[in-house]
């Protein structure tokens, strides 16, 4: 039998795909208008399925679909926090009926507002460090959500105020995750830190208006007030740690958000819309990047004055990711007006960039047209896109009501992957590597491009972590299990399906070892009845013995594959039945067979000739492996090369092949 697992071992850890650079999702700016096809004709799939946008051939993915599931719209709160926990595996979406809810990145809800009992305007920010916990305020009290737990707890009472906020809608906690703006009573602004529990001298700002404080990537607090000028508590300003007043940035106001540069500078990236003295470039309107120690203008992407822009950036310091994303929709020429409305040579109005979702990065030198995002300029602002991109730059998500409007306020949810398929896992049986239904108990392998950054084989006893990468399915019933793991590469993960899994669709995701999370759709079957072959690609020789019972009850196992040395190559080694009182059983290998209803319901066919079942169920020494036991008849002697394939509850496997002599 040690041959056969070596076997076994062996297919089980051929990979199938390469790891390359990862792809970058988008259209080169060519400078050039692009209108988008069947503009008052096209119609968004349902919850759940991809589409690709028909001018630039990005793949979105529908996350929501509010008429159906709340009877209300669903949004995602601004462009300038992120609504992607660390791992890009949950997301915090908001109805506008009842607030927030919590999906993971396919839409199936996690924690419904029900749940989780999170008011519009609680303003929940995830932790850029720990993917398990946000925070959020009710009243005058800062709470934590633990995802993991399912439960809220209070973190502090802020007893010297009757309310608190995160700064008015707009901000984020910080890059270090240690550090949130509080806003009390409307009236005094400070910088707290979780991790000493301490708030910082306040800011009596009396009552002027402002549109939002944030925290900067380095710890500092920046203001944008109502008033625009010259004088204090105008424009945008800047702050330290303590509350101090440290300069002005800008004298104006406009929509913007603060991040780290490519070479590690605190930016701020805003609109130009205001600017009395905007940068070369964006004279007439644009996105400039403000360096915050010395207001140092740079245009990154010129536009024109007709569009309502939102822009978000969360670029870390030493991250990778260079990108800022901005999304534009026209509020001059009626290009993203209803239907109804529309006028008659919308495209000749329709200009370079208008009603789209753009990358732009950090420098200037690149510039990538995402989609169209096709919301129409049915309510006052909900229709807005607000695109906002994931912290590690990998994920895109907007809101459009692609020209419906069941509610005033309506919109749905969208996501598009800005790495192309990264982050993205395929898991399909380990014998034949087709399809994504799974068996519970069963072996399965996911396929990928950023699923570990090692590569390791697992040994005995296995484990649910190998080398600090894990696998985890959501069931039917919203049950999370994780996986014994076998292997891990940066492409390939092998693993056991677990044996508690529900029946019906389910979600798979794979942590990796350096922290990012591969998600992918499954569908679990009661069955789903595979054969190993000695090449591990579901075809050709069968990962089998045979069996042969002497008439005095004698047992011998013989192998019905071996390695030729002059083929260099494993070949089929011919069964021989021997005299009429033999009796040669096969003794197939494979996964997903062992949930069958009862052994009656399993058959068996070799060289096309009905074979008699003896067994089929759990191999017991090898995880995940079921063996199945036919009897090969007299009929096939001398037949050489014959397929072998099972049914179990109606469900067929592969064909594989052995050799009668």
């Amino acid at each position: 039998m040690n041959t056969i697992f070596k076997i076994l071992a062996f297919a089980m850890l051929l990979g199938k795909v390469s790891l390359a650079q990862l792809p970058t999702t988008g259209w080169p700016d060519d400078g050039l208008v692009h209108l988008p096809p069947e503009y008052n004709t096209f119609v968004p799939p349902p919850l759940g399925i991809t589409f690709t946008d028909l001018a630039y051939g990005t793949k979105i993915y529908r996350m929501s679909k509010g008429l159906d599931q709340f009877n209300s719209s669903a949004h995602h709160e601004y462009s300038t926090m992120s609504p992607f926990n660390k791992n890009n595996t949950l997301v915090l979406l908001l109805n506008d009926k009842n607030g927030f809810y919590m999906t993971d990145r396919f839409g199936e809800i996690i924690f419904s507002t029900e749940t989780l009992g999170i008011g519009g305007l609680a303003e929940p920010r995830w932790s850029p460090r720990l993917a398990d916990t946000f925070y959020y305020h009710i009243g005058n009290q800062l709470m934590l959500f633990d995802t993991y737990e399912g439960k809220a707890r209070t973190l502090r009472t802020f007893t010297q105020f009757s309310s608190i906020t995160f700064g008015g809608g707009e901000g984020d906690i910080s890059e270090d995750s240690d550090h949130i703006v509080i806003i009390g009573d409307q009236t005094l602004a400070g910088l707290y830190e979780f991790s000493t529990d301490s708030l910082s001298p306040m800011l009596n700002f009396n009552n002027r208006k402002f549109d939002y404080f944030d925290v900067t990537p380095n710890n500092k607090v920046i203001v944008r007030w109502d008033e625009e000028g010259t004088e204090r508590f105008q424009g945008f300003e800047l702050f330290d740690s303590r509350m101090n007043f440290i300069r002005q940035v800008v004298p104006f106001g406009a929509h913007a958000d603060r991040s780290h540069d490519i070479n590690d500078d605190e930016i701020l990236i805003m609109l130009a819309s205001n600017d009395p003295k905007p940068p070369p470039g964006c004279e007439n309107n644009g996105i400039e990047k403000i360096r915050l120690s010395d207001s140092q203008k740079t245009c990154i992407l010129p536009l024109d004055y007709d569009s309502e822009v939102h822009i978000s950036a969360n670029r870390f310091k030493g991250s990778l990711n260079p990108w800022v994303l901005v999304s534009t929709t026209d509020n001059q020429h009626s290009t993203a007006a209803p239907f109804n409305a529309l006028p008659a040579d919308w495209q000749a109005r329709w200009k370079v960039k208008y009603n789209e979702l753009i990358l732009v990065k950090l420098d200037g030198s690149e510039v990538r047209h995402l989609a169209h995002h096709r919301s129409r300029e049915l309510d006052d602002y909900w229709f807005l896109p607000r695109a906002a991109i994931s912290r590690d730059g990998a994920f895109a998500i907007f809101d459009s009501n692609f020209g419906q409007q069941p509610f005033y306020y309506y919109t749905d949810v969208y996501w598009i992957n800005l790495t192309g398929n990264a982050y993205e896992v395929t898991a399909v049986p380990a014998t034949t590597y087709d399809g994504t239904t799974l068996a519970p108990d069963s072996l399965a392998a996911g396929f990928g491009t950023t699923l570990a950054t090692i590569t390791k084989a697992g040994q005995l006893p296995l484990s649910t972590s190998l080398g600090g990468v894990r696998v985890y399915l959501r069931d039917s019933k919203g049950k999370e299990y994780y996986s014994q793991v076998l292997y891990v590469s940066p492409t390939q993960v092998n693993f056991q399906v677990p044996s508690q899994m529900a029946l019906g669709p389910a979600t798979i995701t794979v942590l990796s070892n350096e922290g990012s999370a591969s998600m992918g759709k499954v569908q679990i079957a009661a069955v789903r009845p595979g054969l190993f072959t000695v090449d591990s690609t579901g075809k050709g020789l069968a990962a089998a013995t045979a069996q042969r019972v002497r008439a005095d009850l004698s047992q011998t196992v013989e192998q019905v594959a071996g390695f030729d040395p002059a083929q260099n190559k494993i070949v089929a080694l011919p069964i021989d039945l021997g005299p009429a009182s033999d009796q040669v059983f096969l003794n197939l290998f494979g996964t997903g067979i062992r949930r069958r209803s009862a052994l009656a319901a399993v058959s068996a066919t070799v060289g096309g000739v009905n074979a008699s079942v003896t067994y089929a169920g759990d191999q017991i020494y090898f995880t995940g492996v079921d063996q199945v036991n036919v009897l090969i008849p007299r009929s096939l002697a001398g037949r050489g090369e014959v397929d072998v394939v099972i049914r179990v509850d109606g469900q067929i496997s592969n064909a594989v092949k052995v050799s009668i002599k």
